[in-house]
């Protein structure tokens, strides 16, 4: 929780200071009972693509704990890759149709897949 680095921050203790007349507030902030979470996942309903199911991980730097990066993705072979994929083409469509050609991005070997790295890690 990004509260417990910062215990003095002033617009924490203003939030502190109104939520503390709320009983239940009251009962959540005396059990204590933070989780952080670095995994999950999350349904999206895009308006183009439909419901989309995506896993999400967050990557924290150990120098600068307050830097994270999330990554999305989507099962293999899932619908939601299946539209990720759609969407990406229509947005490339859309992109050279309005603008000049970018150059090509060299974005080194592919990485395996999330399963495959389960098994990598096995």
């Amino acid at each position: 929780m990004h509260t417990a680095r910062r215990p003095d921050d002033p617009r924490l203790r203003d939030l502190l200071t109104r939520m503390e007349s709320h009983p239940e507030f009251q009962r959540w902030w005396h059990a204590r009972e933070v989780a952080i979470q670095g995994t999950g996942n999350k349904i999206f309903h895009h308006p183009v693509a439909g419901t989309l199911v995506l896993d999400w991980d967050t990557l924290t730097s150990s120098i600068a704990p307050d830097q994270h990066i999330v990554i999305w993705t989507a099962q293999p072979g899932s619908p939601s890759e299946k539209a990720l994929h759609r969407l990406a083409m229509a947005s490339a469509t859309q992109e050279t149709a309005n603008e000049a050609p970018t150059p090509p991005c060299d974005f080194g070997e592919r990485l395996p897949s999330r399963q495959g790295l389960r098994r990598q890690q096995r």
